[in-house]
């Protein structure tokens, strides 16, 4: 009606045409980023690995187990050779949501242990590893109850109480013992567990992440004269036909997958069958719902330090991201590693020697004035010490603590002495022997320390951004660029053609202003377009923490909130040294858009602050 008002003739006809077509056009583009995206499902990134028992002795590390997803109670029986020079017992529970709460009881030989209460997200136990939508994987020490001849284990949960809404079926028992034999070879081990969940955003929640690998490294590794090493590993929860792989240092162990239909260059680890891949390859192997549990040949692949990783999937089309390509998955939606155990052998070799390794030293509390804590992670490399090591705490090159520590059976330990901090830059040292110790080259460490005033950690974020993506590519410009240039052309057209007469004129003007700001309105819209592609994408914040204090601060945890929901949990184990700073991009997957951010340092408050204010950052962010 406008427009007809203010023209006539040719002009006012081809005006109202092209207007219409712009605005026709325009209105299908709205139209277009108007239609909403699914919003994917929270879940938590789960335990990475870490080293739970090492050592040398003559004999052999055996696995016992019970393998597929069933009702409770599950029982687990076999028999030992002789007495376990150390053993571990693990046990896999499904809890059907990580809000649910129940309890886990295991009987070991006829006596019950204490009943485990299962918190779901709020889980605090230290033998209870908890991750995803409620995968727990728990841990008992089994050194003391296991013993040679019949063993059973029983596990039971909350799964029939009344009231009960935890799940509480059983994924399987596990069991690992370390086992003299005489008549067996020299064995070195290395033991690793925790309870990493694996999966994609579309299984992470409002919040997603993902979580494509994880890995383990088990290090000082002797490959001289070895006659067999192989690699044992479990895994949760995985699906048939959902690709997933394992790496030995970089390379493939994984066989071809059979029995399905794959993508070229797929591998399919956890199919929940098991002890059909590796040494088993080509067998038919025990079938397992949610369980697989496989051993590897990697001799040909050893070296001194040996990097195990596990992946979720791969991007095999190249299109960036591990999704479907024509209905077939580059990977698993989620799966869960949580034990892995490289052996060594050598033939015809015996060995009584321990060696004892220094690792991870730091000092905590290092206050002028104060008792502040030396402490560090004693490794036994080799056989099993037959007698207590001596251990000596050093500042400034004198020494100020000696111990005796009795060797665990482990051969992994923490151990840690008391000093009496004064102010200044000192160097802490700490020495391990032990009689027999046929490597002394690792048997000491030092670290350089700052003691003055408490430390004051002080928290800031940056503007997140998408990594790799340039401003353009986030704006939209080329879709800018063309509506621009056509509300351009336009407008000079119809100033070109306009009548004469002050009401004409004024009428051009007022189209061209309506022409403007429909492309105004537009190009507000652009960004929306980019988003509408990726409901969530990968930005990165930056985060600074500085310490102005004066003492180095020790390790600590950093929470991260997004929208009010917790994000993620970042470790800075090595803490933060007095008048210095740490800087890293935390990777945040969230939908384009403003989002609140909140990261606190330290919520725990398990460290000592000069400032706890200045611990939390919070501020509204334009993720684009």
């Amino acid at each position: 009606m406008v427009v007809r008002k203010y023209y006539t003739g040719r002009l006012s006809a081809r005006c109202v045409t092209a207007v219409a077509a712009l605005v026709a056009a325009f209105c299908v583009v709205l139209a277009i980023l108007a239609v909403p995206e699914a919003v994917a499902e929270y879940s938590f990134d789960g335990m990475p690995f870490s080293v739970v028992a090492q050592g040398q002795m003559q004999g052999d590390v055996l696995t016992f187990g019970t393998y597929g997803l069933r009702n409770p109670p599950v029982t687990c029986n076999f028999s030992l050779p002789a007495d376990p020079e150390w053993a571990k017992i693990y046990v896999g529970v499904w809890g059907g949501t990580n809000k649910y709460t129940g309890w886990g009881q295991a009987s070991v030989n006829g006596h019950a242990l204490e009943k485990t209460m299962l918190y779901g997200k709020d889980d605090r136990n230290d033998n209870v590893y908890c991750s995803g939508y409620g995968v727990y994987w728990i841990t008992y020490e089994g050194t003391s109850m296991l013993k040679k001849g019949a063993n059973s284990i029983t596990m039971n949960t909350s799964y029939a109480e009344p009231g009960n809404k935890l799940d509480g079926r059983v994924y399987m028992i596990w069991v690992v013992a370390a086992v003299r034999d005489s008549h067996a070879p020299l064995t070195s081990y290395w033991i690793a567990d925790g309870n990493a969940n694996l999966h994609s955003a579309g299984w992470a929640g409002d919040n997603p992440t993902i979580l494509d690998q994880t890995s383990v490294v088990f290090s000082g590794v002797d490959t001289s004269e070895a006659t067999a090493a192989n690699l044992t590993i479990v895994e949760l929860c995985g699906t048939k036909l959902e690709p997933d792989f394992l790496l030995f240092n970089g390379k493939d162990i994984v066989g071809s997958p059979t029995g399905g239909n794959y993508l070229p260059g797929a591998l399919d680890l956890a199919n929940a069958v098991s002890y059909d891949q590796g040494i088993f390859y080509g067998q038919s192997g025990t079938p397992a719902a949610y369980v697989d549990a496989e051993v590897f040949d990697v001799k040909g692949l050893l070296a001194s330090s040996n990097t195990v990783t596990f992946q979720r999937g791969r991007d095999l089309n190249g299109d960036g991201s591990i999704d479907k390509v024509n209905d077939l998955p580059e990977g698993e939606d989620y799966v869960h590693p949580v034990f892995a155990m490289l052996k060594v052998q050598k033939a015809g070799a015996s060995s009584t020697a321990p060696d004892l390794a220094i690792e991870g030293l730091r000092v905590d509390n290092a206050y002028a004035g104060e008792d502040a804590s030396i402490v560090f992670t004693l490794r036994n490399l080799g056989a099993a010490a037959s007698g207590d090591a001596s251990i000596i705490f050093s500042v400034d090159g004198q020494a100020i603590d000696t111990r005796q520590v009795a060797v665990d059976r482990s051969g992994v330990q923490q151990v840690s002495g008391t000093w009496k901090a004064t102010a200044g830059s000192h160097e802490v040292t700490v020495r391990a022997s032990v009689a027999g110790d046929f490597d002394t080259s690792n048997d000491a460490a030092s670290a350089t320390i700052t003691v003055g005033s408490l430390p004051d950690l002080v928290l800031s974020l940056g503007q997140p951004y998408r990594p790799g993506v340039t401003t353009s590519e986030t704006t939209g410009s080329p879709l800018l660029a063309a509506i621009t240039a056509l509300s351009v052309g336009l407008a000079a057209w119809l100033i070109a053609r306009r009548p004469p007469g002050r009401r004409k004129a004024l009428a051009t003007i007022v189209l061209l202003g309506a022409v403007l700001a429909m492309a105004l309105v537009i190009a507000s819209s652009i960004t929306p377009v980019v988003r509408a592609k990726e409901s969530t994408a990968l930005f990165l914040l930056p985060v600074t923490i500085k310490n102005v204090g004066g003492s180095d601060a020790p390790g600590f945890n950093l929470t991260v909130y997004l929208d009010g929901e917790k994000l993620t949990i970042k470790s800075f184990g090595d803490g933060v040294r007095a008048g210095s700073e740490t800087k890293i991009d935390l990777p945040v997957y969230a939908s384009p858009g403003s989002h609140r951010m909140k990261a606190v340092v330290d919520e725990a408050a398990r460290i000592r602050d000069a400032n706890r204010a200045d611990n939390v950052a919070e501020s509204t962010y334009e993720f684009t």
